[in-house]
């Protein structure tokens, strides 16, 4: 009797099928590991994304769009508009007779050439008959010592018309007289500027 229970307490406890090693709880050494890898494992796969055409934020090296070429190309008929205003205005200097009396014309740069010119006629008698002076279709309106006009009836008859690019002005005496005609085919004439030049035509007699 004293025999089997000695053998019966001496017998093994029987197994169980789950291994020791998997019935352990893990460390928390080994869980922290465990988490490190599965973020590494987000940031690689979302930075995958962005860098091949996913959602994400564009790539720093994208190329930007560039300008259209015909937004800087220049306008050829500007241009030469430009290079006809900047070109030197030659004077050219002629004589007429008008009453026995001698007429100096002095003409400073050509609308074909300059687009605009200036015309400064002078004599030493009363020329309000004269050529572009008997245009005036008004008495003007004073400019310093002159008067100026925009106003034109170029044929008796003729009904008056108005010349935004061309300006006359004038003095006018018995004994003396001058007038410039100016003419801009871009813009207005500027008025002391065509006196200015009156003004030495009249000195120069």
């Amino acid at each position: 009797m004293t025999a089997v229970r000695d053998r019966e307490q001496q017998t093994p406890e029987p197994a169980t099928d789950v291994p020791a090693a998997a019935r352990r709880r893990p460390s928390r050494r080994v869980l922290a590991a465990g988490a490190w890898t599965a973020t590494a494992a987000v940031a690689v796969t979302v930075s995958f994304v962005a860098g091949h055409g996913g959602s994400g934020p564009a790539s720093a090296s994208s190329p930007s769009p560039s300008a259209s070429p015909s937004a800087s190309a220049p306008d050829p008929e500007a241009a030469a508009i430009a290079a006809k205003r900047a070109a030197p205005m030659t004077t050219t200097t002629t004589t007429a007779s008008f009453r026995g009396v001698t007429v100096t014309v002095a003409t400073s740069g050509s609308v074909a050439l300059n687009r605009r010119s200036l015309k400064v006629v002078s004599a030493p008698t009363d020329l309000s008959t004269y050529r572009e002076l008997a245009w005036r279709a008004d008495a003007g309106h004073p400019v310093g010592d002159a008067r100026c006009t925009q106003n034109y009836r170029f044929n008796p008859g003729q009904a008056v018309s108005a010349r935004p690019t061309m300006l006359l002005c004038w003095r006018t005496s018995p004994s003396r007289s001058a007038y410039a005609l100016a003419v801009d085919v871009d813009q207005h004439p500027v008025e002391r500027d065509a006196v200015t030049a009156l003004d030495r035509g009249w000195n120069a007699g």
